[in-house]
């Protein structure tokens, strides 16, 4: 194996690999948050327990025929 200086791997670790860890924690750990936030509202919001249901939809009698 070729030997890297410290200088030569601390260039390509700021040119290379830094702006790549950067970009992954400023882009992608908010967007799997989001996401994560929209997955868990969703799967609530589908598993509506059918008593829940029953009361939903005898308080919307009320207000349509």
């Amino acid at each position: 194996f070729p030997q890297r200086y410290n200088e030569e791997f601390s260039e390509v670790f700021r040119d290379w690999i830094w702006p790549a860890l950067e970009n992954m924690v400023e882009l992608l750990l908010p967007l799997m948050a989001v996401s994560f936030c929209f997955f868990l509202t969703a799967t609530t919001m589908i598993r509506r327990p059918v008593s829940r249901e029953k009361d939903l939809e005898l308080e919307m009698k009320k207000y349509f025929i």
